[in-house]
């Protein structure tokens, strides 16, 4: 069975990490170690963790910031301590359930399969069911470059092979597509090399309980009306941040090929391409919002529609509902959400 790392941060988290830490170490399939990384908490959030580690049946490595580097930074550097063939993120404020590691692991046993990720449970900070992060009810397995670009999938969901490791050196280089001005995240940073260059598997199952409470580094919506009303108030900037994001992948894929074996750089050509075709298809449905004349977006908009860039077959194409948010937010509001 291969070792499994559990990456821990934590912030000041001391009123749910009990909670949490109590469902690791109930695990039927137990961690090989445990490593937290602690963000300069000020408040018991170590005391919770080293009287947690003084019964622990594996395990606890604790990493103590000097300065605080924020959540991206912490995971990112918590992650590179691990040493064992597989990593598994973990959030201070959920509750996972106690078969979740022994289902990932089986999903691991197809070498193929460089990152699993499960469904979850939405709670409120009282634990009230919300909802559940995905509807899809069926596993299903995303060779290379058929998991949507834009894909988000929640860290604390995600389990992935240390192997993706190797492209840490070009992580500083990387570009939030939400947040343009941040690198990305390790839930974006490692899917998207996992579906560069392997299999992803989505196990349907609700593997956790996924705490909404207002102080989340990143949550998720837990109603599809919310959702939809985020986009059509920053269409044009969700747009933009899919063309330059596209653009960044461009960039790291002409870099990556010394970090790799010779047999895998294949698949980085595909993978160039493919991007191309995003980036290419990304700037044209921003004309829908920057050209400006209205001819202009109209023809922006019919050049996608003819190249079925909303509904091809394509893991890239954005679906009917960005088609409808396109005509009817992009192309008649002149000054709504549009920049120049």
């Amino acid at each position: 069975m291969p070792s499994l790392a559990i990456i821990l941060a934590t912030y000041n988290g001391q009123r749910y990490l009990a909670k949490q830490l109590d469902s690791i170490r109930r695990q039927t399939s137990s961690p090989t170690e445990l490593i937290v990384s602690d963000d300069g908490s000020t408040d018991s959030t170590l005391k919770v963790v080293r009287d947690f580690a003084k019964n622990a049946s594996f395990p606890v490595r604790i990493l103590q910031n000097q300065t605080r580097l924020g959540y991206r930074a912490n995971f990112m550097q918590a992650a590179a301590a691990c040493t064992c063939d597989l990593i598994a993120f973990c959030d201070q404020d959920d509750v996972w359930s106690y078969d979740k590691l022994a289902q990932m692991r089986i999903a691991f046993d197809n070498p193929k399969v460089l990152l699993v990720y499960h469904n979850a449970t939405l709670i409120n900070d009282n634990g009230a069911v919300l909802g559940t992060t995905f509807r899809q009810r069926e596993k299903k397995t995303f060779l290379p470059l058929s998991l949507y670009p834009w894909a988000i999938i929640p860290g604390m969901a995600q389990a992935m092979r240390r192997s993706l490791l190797r492209l840490t050196p070009l992580h500083a280089a990387s570009i939030d597509p939400y947040a343009l001005s941040e690198v990305m995240p390790h839930d974006q940073w490692f899917p998207f090399w996992a579906s560069v260059l392997g299999d992803i598997v989505y196990i349907p199952d609700s593997l956790a309980q996924y705490r909404q409470h207002g102080a989340n580094e990143s949550g998720w919506p837990a109603h599809y009306i919310a959702y939809a009303l985020d986009h059509i108030r920053n269409a044009e900037q969700y747009v933009a941040g899919n063309a330059a994001g596209a653009k960044n992948r461009i960039e790291l894929l002409k870099r990556c090929r010394d970090l790799l074996h010779e047999d895998e750089h294949g698949r980085i050509d595909a993978a160039e391409h493919y991007y191309g075709a995003v980036a290419a298809a990304s700037d044209c449905r921003l004309a829908v919002y920057r050209e400006k004349s209205l001819t202009g977006r109209m023809d922006a908009l019919l050049s996608l529609v003819r190249d079925r860039a909303y509904t091809g077959a394509r893991s890239d194409a954005w679906g009917f509902d960005a088609l409808l948010l396109d005509a009817f937010i992009g192309i008649p509001f002149k000054r709504l959400g549009r920049s120049g």
